[in-house]
């Protein structure tokens, strides 16, 4: 079975049975954990845990950067470190697709830049010019929340 992008924790699994005269009857299992909407979720009778090559594959940790003359991104799983000296003016979370849009402050000349990210949850960064001010978008793979905390270098964007 598969999550929808939004869920985030696991509350109780019900499942409905048919004994041998024919009767149904219902177990709830209360289990209040976090969960990973990008795997699916498997039921088992062999005690052991299932994993698929996606969910191998989806706990692996990989980087990447993006280097961009006044800016400077590091993608790490649901973290994006930011270095610029730019202060960032306004923030805001837009849908379809979700992305997080973060203006910085400066007069700049450059052309639109865009790259792909293979880093869950961010699958796009792009960098676009405007009077006063730059804008750089981070695009997710579906629906959550972030907060953002200063650095001495810049600032962190957590995904939750």
């Amino acid at each position: 079975m598969s999550l929808p992008d939004q869920a985030r924790v696991l509350e109780e699994v019900t499942i409905k049975y048919k004994n041998l005269d024919g009767t149904i009857e219902t177990q709830m299992i209360h289990v209040n954990q976090s969960v990973d909407w990008h795997l699916p979720l498997f039921i088992s009778q062999s005690g052991a845990p299932i994993r698929t090559n996606e969910a191998q594959n989806a706990g692996n940790s990989k980087a990447e950067m993006v280097d961009f003359k006044f800016i400077f991104l590091h993608v790490r799983e649901k973290v994006v470190e930011i270095r610029t000296k730019d202060r960032l003016i306004r923030h805001f979370l837009m849908v379809s697709p979700h992305r997080v849009v973060l203006d910085f402050e400066r007069e700049a000349s450059f052309l639109s830049y865009e790259k792909r990210l293979s880093t869950l949850p961010f699958t796009q960064v792009r960098l676009g010019n405007h009077e006063g001010y730059y804008r750089a978008v981070l695009t997710l793979d579906g629906r959550y929340r972030y907060a953002i905390e200063p650095t001495q270098e810049g600032l962190r964007i957590s995904i939750r």
